[in-house]
């Protein structure tokens, strides 16, 4: 339903690399790494994706790299110390790798806690995107 919804992400160039089958960072990098020489940039979405996305870049210098810091995931509960300890490295795990995200709240607190500099990127949900959908949906609706 999402890529019918968003055809233009089907498209060659753009790469979904889960349904290789990548249930780990060592997975991800290996169907990212099958690939990494048509690509300009890596971006990494999770902290456990900035660990694939240095081990491609370390075989790739060509390749830009990227974090798109969605929360501060240091400090979710559920984390373990193990995994606490590699969300907090996730920031400056790969040489000037980009750090990007949407509000000044985590901006400021990654910045701050990690001595590094993150990019402020605009939100950029399109509710019109929706609007297809939303049409079918009253379409169907008993009258």
């Amino acid at each position: 339903l999402f890529l019918a919804n968003f055809p233009d992400l089907a498209a060659p160039g753009f790469l979904w690399p889960y349904p290789d089958g990548a249930k780990s960072p060592l997975d991800l990098a290996t169907a990212l790494y099958a690939r990494a020489a048509a690509l300009d940039v890596l971006v990494a979405t999770l902290f456990t994706t900035v660990e694939a996305v240095a081990a491609v870049a370390a075989c790739h210098p060509e390749l830009a790299t990227a974090y798109f810091i969605q929360d501060y995931e240091a400090d979710f509960a559920s984390l373990d110390d193990h995994q606490r300890r590699r969300a907090l490295d996730s920031y400056t795990r790969v040489d000037d790798m980009l750090l990007f995200a949407k509000t000044d709240w985590l901006r400021d607190k990654v910045q701050d806690r990690h001595n590094v500099t993150v990019r402020k990127v605009l939100p950029s949900l399109d509710l019109t995107a929706f609007d297809d959908a939303r049409a079918a949906r009253a379409a169907a609706q008993p009258r």
